[in-house]
């Protein structure tokens, strides 16, 4: 059996799957204040999860909480451990899938 391929996301990885996240859970994507407010954690730290800087266990397990991921996804999606390929491409179809049903939602509103 071939060995499943994992890589680290790069910060703009980072970036667009935490606004993802953001926006399912929040229905929007938040400012950094705003973010760190629902997280209970500071507004620098949120500015670090997005640069893939090192922050504590207690605020990532706070942030994965607000963003209802838990925080072994979220040390991946924030490039502190590698991600399966097969993950990414889950989260991918997710969001996608997400997006579709929230425009097919807005167009049922709008008729």
């Amino acid at each position: 059996m071939a060995e499943e391929k994992c890589q680290r996301l790069s910060s703009s990885d980072t970036r667009r799957l935490l606004e993802d996240y953001e926006h399912y859970r929040f229905g929007r994507v938040l400012s950094g204040q705003d973010f760190a407010k629902q997280a209970g954690v500071s507004e620098s730290v949120i500015k670090d999860l997005f640069a893939q800087k090192q922050i504590s266990n207690s605020d990532l397990d706070r942030i994965a909480k607000s963003i209802d991921v838990s925080p072994e996804l979220l040390s991946e999606v924030a490039g502190y451990r590698e991600m399966p390929e097969r993950m990414l491409q889950t989260l991918a179809r997710f969001f996608k899938a997400v997006e579709a049903y929230r425009q097919g939602q807005k167009k049922a509103r709008a008729a």
